[in-house]
């Protein structure tokens, strides 16, 4: 997932991201990778229910396991649909891809294939 890839950051702290940002900024028009890299609105509840599950995250390059993904969901009090929780465990995937790769090639890391 592209909006992943945008949040690396570099040796100052700055994410591709900001970067990008501060380009749209100046040129008064969003580039490319921004623009691929929104979350399309149907799109978002989810997404807002991985931030917050990613949040509680042990460690940043281990999968979120079953069990915690259980707890969670019981401790917010929801009720997923099968297809939510595969959404939930493909942007778990997407994050891991970007976040779990050596620090040096972090900034390169492939995304997975849809």
């Amino acid at each position: 997932m592209k909006f992943f890839s945008l949040e690396v950051r570099d040796s100052k702290g700055d994410s591709l991201r900001r970067h990008l940002e501060r380009v749209a900024y100046l040129l008064g028009h969003e580039p490319r990778e921004l623009v691929e890299a929104r979350i399309p609105n149907h799109f978002a509840y989810i997404f807002a229910l991985f931030m917050d599950l990613n949040a509680r995250r042990s460690y940043r390059d281990c999968p979120i396991s079953w069990s915690d993904l259980r707890s969670w969901m019981e401790v917010k009090g929801l009720n997923l649909r099968p297809f939510e929780v595969s959404l939930l465990d493909a942007l778990d995937s997407a994050f891991i891809a970007v976040f779990a790769a050596p620090p040096a090639t972090a900034s390169t890391a492939k995304e997975p294939e849809p």
